[in-house]
């Protein structure tokens, strides 16, 4: 959930790593999204990602 901590760590990091927003998500999944969301890209980009699914394929 977002809150109040929520807010002030993300005012904090934010200024630890000297940028101007930071964002917190609830997964790597979400902040994944997230991250595609905030880029430019054609219609006919192509991007890459891992094969592993999640931690659980990993472990197998």
């Amino acid at each position: 959930t977002t809150g109040r901590y929520a807010q002030e760590f993300e005012s904090g990091l934010a200024a630890y790593v000297g940028t101007k927003y930071a964002m917190l998500t609830n997964s790597g999944s979400s902040a994944n999204l997230l991250a595609l969301t905030a880029l430019t890209l054609a219609v006919t980009a192509r991007l890459w990602r891992t094969g592993c699914g999640s931690t659980r394929d990993a472990d197998a």
